[in-house]
């Protein structure tokens, strides 16, 4: 899979400039940004980002995106339903740490800038 050099996405730019951490999939919150790689593997780097509104056990999450603007609705992390699959999250941290109302206000935040 082709990769952009670091810096050059949102994904990258987040996890990199922002400090914010990789989280595996299985362990999203609400708040976390999901990052997905093109199934055809004709775009370098991370082509699609989605915001987690809610979780609903490990897989399927209700999700925030420009794919269905001003509304939230299902994805399956393991790409379900024939999206592509979720490789990994960020996750916002504060000092190393993001509590669960720092992440539920960043959330909230960005769910608004999204719509």
């Amino acid at each position: 899979m082709c990769r952009l050099q670091l810096g050059h996405n949102l994904a990258d730019r987040l996890r990199i400039t922002r400090h914010w951490e990789k989280i595996n999939v299985g362990k999203q919150e609400p708040g976390d940004v999901g990052v997905c790689y093109s199934m055809a593997n004709d775009l370098a780097g991370a082509d699609h980002i989605y915001l987690v509104v809610r979780t609903e056990g490990e897989d399927k999450i209700i999700i925030v995106n420009n794919q269905v603007q001003g509304k939230t609705h299902p994805r399956f992390a393991s790409g379900q339903g024939g999206k592509a699959p979720t490789e990994y999250f960020l996750r916002a941290s504060v000092n190393g740490d993001a509590p669960q109302n720092v992440r539920l206000a960043h959330a909230r935040q960005t769910s608004i800038a999204l719509l």
